[in-house]
């Protein structure tokens, strides 16, 4: 089952807030424990879902279901595309920051998306 929920909020004059927030998850998708032995990752690679609030980093691979695939790309979201670390849990969800958009990504998926570090922005 796919869930992605979607607020949008109006930016003021006086401050600047994020226009979007969508959540991305699949409940259909199963925890990997190790799914790098899987992949090839450089030195420079890790998975999204071990990245940490602040970085900024570039995407490399996404190996999601193609409805996820279909989903991330409405959104922008896809290989070779920067975005910043806003929040993380400690179970591995995390939220990007891309643009004016908020973007949650469940651990599910997040551990399906190979980056690289761009930068540090803390």
């Amino acid at each position: 089952m796919n869930q992605v929920i979607n607020f949008k909020h109006q930016t003021s004059h006086k401050s600047k807030r994020f226009q979007e927030f969508v959540f991305v998850s699949d409940s259909a998708i199963k925890l990997t424990p190790v799914l790098s032995d899987r992949f090839q990752l450089d030195l420079n690679s890790s998975f999204l879902d071990r990245a940490e609030i602040g970085d900024l980093i570039t995407l490399k691979q996404i190996h999601a279901p193609q409805n996820i695939m279909r989903q991330l790309q409405n959104f922008k979201l896809k290989p070779n595309r920067r975005v910043q670390i806003v929040s993380r849990t400690d179970t591995g969800s995390v939220v990007v920051k891309l643009n004016n958009s908020l973007i949650g990504i469940s651990k599910e998926i997040a551990q399906r998306i190979v980056v690289t570090l761009a930068g540090e922005v803390k």
